[in-house]
């Protein structure tokens, strides 16, 4: 969101031009598409836009998400390959540069070489979230949040099955979400947008917005008055590029969120 001023937690913003499309999974030796894994920095994941307009999603249930922690995944494993960067690994795997380097004790002196074993702490692989015949569906294990642009709608998956479904609201015209694989990458009670003069409580950090963080939160408030705003608006596109949620909502999911959790925002 347009003004976010968080802590980080020790995540830095930090771009390297990629070098090549080429990747390469270790754990189960497929080589990716010319093309894959850059679903975010303002380019789209391999997605058909006019097969999401058009496709009729069922209405959200305003469920509440289920008792219990969401269990992550473990982590991962990458082999390095001729051409590859540590940018272009980290956008395949929905995380930040910053959070791959320091899985991997990239402390400024260490080089990426080719047919190093890199460690993916978590992950959301690029294409894993996509549109289907009948709505969203994920491959793969584990729990994974799913927002829908053209739908304002917002999914939480357990092992490729919806456990939930709600109304939510994306950026407005002018100030857009991002279409992308991420990960969550910071979490605290409440953020603050600056241009705004509001905070945003609940707050799950999902990808950087040059300087500033869009993410996922509850209603806004004024940070003078502690007026709610928008709270008659979920479901519509409002925000500055987030994912807003109704309170309720927002809390629950906060609650059972962690560090790595993939998101994934679709057109």
């Amino acid at each position: 969101m347009r003004g976010v001023r968080i802590m980080k937690v020790g995540i830095l913003v930090a771009m390297f031009a990629a070098l090549s499309p080429l990747l390469s999974y270790a754990a189960n030796e497929q080589s990716l598409p010319t093309g894959a894994g850059i679903g975010g920095g303002g380019r789209r994941p391999r997605v058909s836009a006019a097969a999401a307009v058009a496709t009729a999603l069922p209405a959200p249930t305003g469920q509440i998400l289920p008792d219990g922690p969401l269990v992550p995944q473990g982590p991962l494993h990458y082999t390095v390959r001729r051409g590859d960067s540590m940018w272009q690994i980290a956008r395949y795997y929905g995380l930040s540069v910053d959070v791959l380097a320091r899985a991997n004790g990239f402390d400024g002196s260490k080089v990426l070489r080719e047919g190093m074993d890199l460690v993916i702490p978590w992950s959301n692989v690029a294409g894993a979230a996509r549109y289907g015949a009948d709505g969203p569906v994920v491959d793969g294990y584990g729990p994974h949040f799913v927002a829908s642009i053209a739908h304002q709608t917002c999914w939480l998956f357990q092992d490729r099955a919806i456990v939930a479904s709600w109304p939510c609201s994306t950026g407005r015209p002018g100030s857009p979400s991002i279409p992308g694989n991420y990960t969550v990458q910071t979490k605290q009670p409440r953020a603050y947008n600056a241009a705004a003069d509001f905070w945003m409580p609940f707050w799950l950090g999902v990808y950087d917005a040059g300087i500033y963080e869009n993410g996922i939160h509850g209603v806004p408030y004024s940070a003078e008055t502690g007026e709610p705003r928008w709270q008659d608006l979920v479901g519509t596109p409002i925000t500055y590029g987030c994912i807003m949620l109704d309170d309720t909502t927002a809390e629950a999911l906060y609650n059972l969120a962690y560090i790595g959790l993939p998101v994934t925002i679709l057109p």
